[in-house]
């Protein structure tokens, strides 16, 4: 089991969960046997260039939900697994998400994308809507 970066994982999402704060994704990837913040920003398209395809990554993302009259903030985990990685880093995955979620634990729904099509916004946000 990978060890975690607790605090620097917790005090990011904190500032992705506070109202105030400007900061919407942050992005955690496995660094030696440690699962470490990778960083942290305000566009989603920022994050998706984060997910390349020789690295396997997670992302605590809040979006916006609903119309001007009603909006809402939901989280979402996101676990990025790349076709181009080896067998051996997709077999950690599983481990190192659950680690992880004992820090990234307040989502509304969690996402496994190996394409980021299968990520996109628009897919997203339209999933959250529903939940």
């Amino acid at each position: 089991m990978a060890a975690i970066d607790r605090d620097g994982i917790s005090s990011l999402q904190e500032a992705v969960r506070d109202d105030g704060h400007e900061v919407t994704w942050l992005v955690v990837r496995k660094e030696a046997k440690e699962l470490v913040a990778d960083g942290s920003g305000t566009d989603y398209s920022e994050l998706l260039e984060n997910f390349t395809e020789d690295e396997c990554k997670y992302a605590y993302v809040r979006f916006e939900i609903g119309d001007e009259m009603s909006k809402r903030a939901k989280f979402a985990f996101i676990a990025w697994v790349p076709r181009g990685v080896s067998p051996l880093k997709k077999a950690a995955v599983s481990m190192d998400k659950e680690s992880l979620k004992t820090v990234l634990s307040n989502y509304d729904k969690e996402f496994l994308a190996d394409e980021k099509r299968d990520i996109s916004l628009e897919k997203i946000t339209a999933i959250l809507e529903k939940v």
